[in-house]
């Protein structure tokens, strides 16, 4: 494979900073504008973004990530954006840039496993019911 020298630019672990008044939706926004800006301007640049604005409620953050994907679609920019938003998988029928790519999990022993290899296509599993019957939250 060949690849040009790539620019990265994140968008993770982000938190809120209560002496600065910030909350982990704002540091978010004002991360992502970064992100969009620097997309923007180089041209080789690669974005990794995790839990894509996961500060705030589901409406909005699918009509943002919505925005937001869309926008770095239209610069040519190339990334990674990891969700637990299924309903964003849908933009691969809408942007033919856009692949979904997924990683399934199965239980053993009542112990929740991960094979970590990427699977093409949006996940068709989940777990967090799982985790949550397993600890007692719901039954």
């Amino acid at each position: 494979m060949h690849v040009p020298i790539l620019d990265v630019v994140t968008s993770m672990r982000l938190q809120d900073d209560l002496n600065e008044g910030v909350s982990t939706f704002y540091a978010e926004l004002k991360r992502i504008r970064m992100v969009i800006n620097f997309a923007q301007a180089q041209p080789n640049t690669i974005f990794l973004i995790d839990e894509i604005f996961r500060g705030t409620n589901s409406v909005d953050r699918l009509a943002g990530a919505m925005g937001v994907i869309a926008k770095l679609n239209s610069v040519n920019a190339i990334g990674l954006i990891s969700t637990h938003d299924l309903e964003l998988c849908e933009l691969e029928n809408a942007h033919k840039r856009i692949v979904n790519y997924s990683f399934c999990e199965h239980y053993k022993n009542n112990e929740l496993l991960f094979d970590y290899k990427l699977k093409k296509g949006k996940s068709k599993t989940t777990n967090a019911r799982y985790l949550m019957e397993m600890l007692g939250i719901v039954e």
